[in-house]
Parts: C-alpha cells; sequence; structure tokens
C-alpha cells in the first residue's frame, strides 16, 4: 500500500514538472516569434509603380517611395518621380514579412483604407499595395521596389582642405580641414562639417559611375533646402571630395571639399587649394558678385581662378565656371575688378566660352 501511495506521489510530480517545462517550452517559443517581429523600419526605394485616383483618367506613375515605419505604432508613406503623394497612418505586424497599413491621412486630408506592406527583413521594404478612400475619391497604390538592393555604405572622416560660402545680402565664408560623409544603401546621404563651419546637409544620392554619386538636396541643418552636388568616391570605402550648392529660403550655401588626393580641379572644375587666405578673400566676393546673376536654385562649379596684382587701387580675379540648373545653364568665363583693401565688386563681367 506504501509503495502504491509514493508512486502516485511520484507521478503527480513528475506531471507538474512536464507541465511546467511545456509552459516554459512555449513561453520561449512565443519569445522567439516576438523578436522576430519588426520594431521599426526607415527605407527608401526606387521601383515600379502607380497611384489611381478614381476622380480622375488613368495612372500616376511612381519611380520611388519612402516607408518609415515608427515604434509608437504611427507611419508614414511619400511617393515622389511622378506623384508626391504622402499616406499617414499606423502599422502592425502580420507576420515577419508583412505589415498591415491602416490609413488615416492622405497629405492633410482625412482617408481611411488598409494596404500591406512587404519587407525583407533586413531593413528595406519590398513591396506595397494600399486602397482606400479621402473624401469622394476612392484611390489605389502599388509598388514593387528594383530587386537590386545597392549595397554600398560609406561612413568617413577626413582631414583636407575646403570652405563654406554662406550667401544672402552678405556673403560669409568659413574655412574648414575636417568633413563626415555617410552614404546609406537606402539611398539618402548626410555631409557634416566637423571644423571652421557648422553645417548638415542630408538627401538622396544616385551613382553616376564606380568613382562619383550625385547628390540631390533635400535639407539643411533639418530645414527643408534644395540643391544638389557630387560625391567622388577613393575606390577604397571613403571619398576624395565633395561640391554642394544648397537654397534655403533667401540663403544660398555653397561647400567645396577635398582631401589630398581630391583636392584641386575635379574634371577642370573645383578650388584649387594652394589659393592664399587672402587671395580667398577675393574670390569668395568675386563668386558673390557672379552668383546674384543667375536665377535660385543654378549651382555654379568654379575652376582656374586667378587673383592678380594691386592695380589702380583695384584687384581683377578671373576664371571659369560651369552653371549647372536655373535658367542659363553652360560654361562661362568670368572677370570682376573688386577693391584692393575691401574687396567690394566696382565691375562684374562674364560670357559664354
Amino acid at each position: 500500500m506504501l509503495d502504491i501511495l509514493r508512486n502516485m506521489r511520484t507521478t503527480s510530480v513528475l506531471n507538474k514538472v512536464a507541465g511546467r517545462m511545456v509552459v516554459l517550452t512555449t513561453l520561449a517559443t512565443m519569445g522567439a516569434m516576438a523578436n522576430a517581429q519588426l520594431l521599426d523600419l526607415a527605407s527608401s526605394r526606387d521601383g515600379t509603380g502607380s497611384i489611381n485616383f478614381g476622380s480622375r483618367s488613368g495612372n500616376l506613375s511612381v519611380g520611388h517611395a519612402k516607408v518609415s515605419l515608427n515604434r509608437n505604432g504611427t507611419a508614414e508613406i511619400q511617393l515622389s518621380n511622378g506623384s508626391d503623394e504622402l499616406f499617414r497612418g499606423t502599422w502592425r505586424n502580420m507576420n515577419d514579412r508583412t505589415i498591415r497599413f491602416d490609413i488615416q491621412k492622405l497629405v492633410n486630408d482625412h482617408a481611411t483604407g488598409t494596404g500591406t506592406i512587404s519587407h525583407d527583413s533586413r531593413g528595406n521594404f519590398t513591396s506595397v499595395a494600399l486602397s482606400g478612400q479621402a473624401g469622394r475619391r476612392r484611390f489605389s497604390f502599388d509598388f514593387r521596389a528594383s530587386e537590386r538592393v545597392d549595397q554600398r555604405s560609406i561612413r568617413s572622416v577626413r582631414e583636407g582642405s575646403g570652405s563654406v560660402n554662406f550667401v544672402t545680402r552678405s556673403t560669409a565664408t568659413s574655412r574648414i580641414n575636417r568633413l563626415e560623409a555617410i552614404v546609406n544603401p537606402n539611398g539618402e546621404f548626410e555631409v557634416r562639417a566637423l571644423s571652421g563651419a557648422s553645417v548638415r546637409v542630408t538627401g538622396r544620392w544616385r551613382q553616376l559611375n564606380p568613382r562619383e554619386l550625385e547628390l540631390e538636396v533635400r535639407a539643411m541643418d533639418d530645414a527643408v533646402a534644395t540643391g544638389s552636388g557630387r560625391l567622388q568616391l577613393d575606390g577604397r570605402g571613403s571619398f576624395d571630395r565633395v561640391t554642394i550648392s544648397a537654397d534655403q529660403r533667401r540663403t544660398v550655401m555653397n561647400l567645396e571639399f577635398g582631401t589630398g588626393a581630391g583636392a584641386g580641379n575635379s574634371g577642370g572644375y573645383g578650388r584649387p587649394p594652394a589659393h592664399s587666405v587672402e587671395d580667398m578673400r577675393f574670390i569668395d566676393s568675386a563668386r558673390a558678385e557672379l552668383g546674384r546673376k543667375f536665377s535660385r536654385g543654378t549651382r555654379l562649379i568654379w575652376s582656374e581662378e586667378k587673383v592678380g596684382p594691386s592695380t589702380f587701387g583695384n584687384r581683377t580675379v578671373t576664371g571659369f565656371f560651369r552653371a549647372e540648373g536655373g535658367d542659363a545653364p553652360g560654361e562661362y568665363r568670368y572677370s570682376v575688378v573688386l577693391g584692393a583693401g575691401t574687396a567690394t565688386a566696382h565691375g562684374v563681367s562674364y560670357s559664354r566660352r
């Protein structure tokens, strides 16, 4: 009888232990599943897509989209290159590769609708499909990202020589000798001066050739800006040279920077590093005067600039520049006469080459 009771107690204990092991195993599995769920995502992709509004004829093509999923559950989908719509709403995981997106706004208008966002679980979204209604307008949006994701990634700080020039009603120039450039695989970049001036430029990039990226400015110091630039790569995971021109309200910023290998002219254009600080005072004044002759958004790229000796109280700056964008693109030669002491412009002339 005692043996039977002992066996019953042992069986009961084993069952309890086994039950606890099952519970622990289940919790561990649930934890692993939770860890596989997406927490946030910020991805910009080129691709092929279209958005259609029931009240409009045909589809509007979309070549680029940006998906931002925040940890607080809010989300945005920004469309560009053909359509500049912005969807806002909330999101939640459906599985480890699919997101449910609930639409709340289309730009600033109240909207309703749902959709799905697929991702590769490595930080890039792969497709978006949405449908809904804003007011009396029904809409649908489909987008598939390009299969190729550029894996180029740069985070580099370089020593070198350059300047940051701000042109408003007056001109202020700061020399810089350290610059940080960040190029992300998602198509976004950041350039930040680390000495002599405080400026941070962000935007998007695209590859022109194996050694050069084209930059599209979207913001300067976290405020909206427009502009363009170039970033030359050194082929070793860093950069040799950066040139950027940005327009923010009534301020134009020109940044030029080169390392020992990339300083000097790039393809015949750029600022030679051999100019003295005094010569650069006259060159910057000449550039500012010429910049006022062109429309906003024009980017001027300089080359072969020289400062002449003082003659009858004046000094003359000569050189060449290329105008990109704006209403008068092309290549020009120029001459600016400035006061030998004040560097105030007395005469400006330029003509196409």
